[in-house]
Formats: C-alpha cells, structure tokens, sequence
C-alpha cells in the first residue's frame, strides 16, 4: 500500500497563535482607556507628594522659628532686604542654624539651593526656572520687619493664627512675600483656579492652604480699625497701623 499523501496543513496543535488585527486594536483601545484613566490619578498623586514635601519643609522652619524665638527673647528675625544680605539677624542667616544647616551667606556655591533638588530651602512644586542668585521659594512676611523695626517681636502680633510668617512663592530672589509681588504673579498667569492654595506657615506654627483668592486680596493688606483685624480670615499686617 502506498504512503498516504502528506497534508499541507500541520494540525491545529502545531499552529501558531497570533492576534487578528480587530483584536490588536481592541488591546489598544483598552490601553488607551486605561492611560486616559490613571493618568490624571497619577498626576494628582504627584502633586499631592510635593504639597507635603512643602508643607514638610514649613513645618522644619517652624520649628527653628520658635527656637529662635526662645533663644532671642520673642524677636522674630529681619526679612532681609532692609539689612545687608550677610547680617546675622536676617532669616536666612539666623533660622538655617537651628535646623544644624549653615548660614545662608556662609553656603559655598556648591551646596546653595537649587531648584528641583531636595532641600528645606525648595519647594518641590515649584517651576524650575533661571532666577539670579539663591532662589527663595518661600518668602518671609514683610510686614513682620520694617525699616524702623527691622527685629518685630512675637508680641506685637495680635493674631498669630491668622498672620502669615512664611509664605510659598513663585521662586525669585527676594526672601520675602508681599501682597503686591504674589498677587502681581499670579494676576500675569491669569490663573483660572481660583480655589488653588498656596501653603502658609503661620506665625502660630501652624501650616495651612490658603486659596489663593484669600491669599492675593488686597483687602487683607491692611485694616484700619480693630474690628476689620478681628474680622478678616487672613492677615498680612499684624496690628493695626503696621507699616513696612
């Protein structure tokens, strides 16, 4: 009897497997979906790490805030810009020392804080951009040190829990905040979130989000009487009359 004739076709078993092409795009579909699900919950997820890598860093300074309050009699520290940038009584010199960091003026070029490194100085959420010089991420109240009282003492502020003692902001030279300069930055980004926050350290100690519709009015630059101070949920100047 004669071979059988050997079949063209291997059996079922030995056929490879493969995706039609209706089933690779089903596969990408799907994967499409998915991407367009997880990536705003990962973005939010970012974000979130930042905002309490920042608060993180306020609650730092904090800390070396009251420390130097308890050391110095109750007197907060100047701002900075109404004294020399290598005065011991400016915050950046004065506060890094009770968080065992070295003074600002005293930092080589080497180890000065930069943007988008890990440091106390950074807020992680910030913009990495060119700024001249050390750029200062959160700006010390400028109402809290005047020309004619450089060194404000904790006392003299009637509403610690309302008054802002450091305050996240766009990174720039300048060590401290202002109603003008932050207001004046996020007017120019005509920012459409006007529930967005800003984290404040307080002079209380305590760090909170401040939406930045609060946080940028002009009506809390000032109050001329006592009720308005009691009154307002927020507050730049410390007491009445308080000038910079």
């Amino acid at each position: 009897m004669g071979s059988p004739l050997l079949s063209s076709t291997p059996p079922a078993s030995r056929r490879l497997a493969g995706f039609t092409l209706i089933e690779l795009l089903v596969v990408i579909a799907i994967i499409a979906i998915l991407a367009a699900l997880l990536f705003p919950v990962i973005g939010k997820a970012l974000r979130t790490g930042k905002q309490t890598a920042s608060v993180n860093n306020l609650r730092q300074w904090a800390g070396a805030f009251h420390l130097s309050w308890t050391d110095n009699d109750g007197e907060m520290p100047a701002d900075g810009t109404s004294t020399s940038a290598d005065s011991e009584e400016a915050w950046f010199n004065r506060m890094p020392k009770k968080l065992n960091l070295p003074a600002l003026k005293d930092t080589g070029t080497a180890e000065a804080p930069k943007l988008g490194t890990k440091s106390v100085w950074i807020n992680p959420g910030a913009p990495i951009i060119t700024v001249p010089g050390t750029p200062f991420c959160y700006g010390f109240n400028d109402f809290l040190s005047t020309k004619d009282e450089p060194t404000m003492r904790i006392t003299r502020v009637v509403y610690p829990s309302k008054t802002p003692l450091l305050v996240e902001k766009y990174p720039d030279s300048s060590p401290v905040g202002s109603p003008e300069s932050i207001r004046g930055f996020y007017v120019s980004r005509k920012d459409t979130d006007p529930d967005a926050t800003a984290n404040v350290l307080f002079v209380d100690g305590h760090v909170a989000g401040v939406a930045k519709k609060v946080f940028t009015d002009p009506t809390f630059s000032a109050a001329s009487t006592e009720n308005e101070l009691r009154e307002a949920p927020f507050l730049w100047i410390p007491f009445i009359g308080a000038q910079r």
